[in-house]
């Protein structure tokens, strides 16, 4: 009797390793997309900054910031036709408002700016994706670097 030697994978064996292969490769895009969600967060905070470092800049210039009007839930959106981008725009200091990476949830995709204490402090804010599980909820959101609700907000 002559056996040929076969030569080859078997169908289960071929399956066994596709679906190996399917779930690294969901384990990698799964970290993958944490990664640019943090990436985009990181951009918001570094464009927060910007805009918070160009209205001091305004104020070492005229002695007071621009008007900010509280435009609503998040205040007023920085559009480019907003008086703070304006009168940025006016002096110079930044000649287009930066815009958000992404959907930035329920506040859409703008930076804001609120006004409080007779228009002496103005807040700049944003929503994260990646929300700081250990903030207690605040419906306040004049707190100086807070995560709060999943936003990022900066005051000067």
């Amino acid at each position: 009797m002559n056996i040929k030697s076969q030569k080859g994978f078997t169908l289960i064996e071929l399956l066994v390793v596709i679906a190996i292969i399917g779930i690294l490769s969901s384990v990698v895009l799964a970290s993958l997309n944490t990664a640019r969600a943090k990436a985009r967060d990181a951009k918001r905070k570094a464009e927060i900054h910007n805009i918070i470092i160009a209205l001091s800049l305004y104020y070492s210039n005229h002695g007071d910031y621009t008007n900010v009007s509280y435009g609503g839930a998040c205040g007023t959106a920085l559009n480019g036709a907003d008086s703070v981008s304006v009168g940025l725009n006016a002096d110079g200091i930044m000649k287009t408002m930066p815009t958000v990476p992404s959907n930035s949830g329920s506040c859409g995709d703008a930076y804001y700016a609120g006004s409080w204490n007779s228009g002496q402090a103005i807040a700049i804010l944003t929503h994260l994706e990646n929300v700081d599980s250990g903030c207690i909820a605040s419906f306040d959101w004049y707190k100086t670097g807070s995560y709060c609700n999943g936003y990022y907000i900066q005051t000067l």
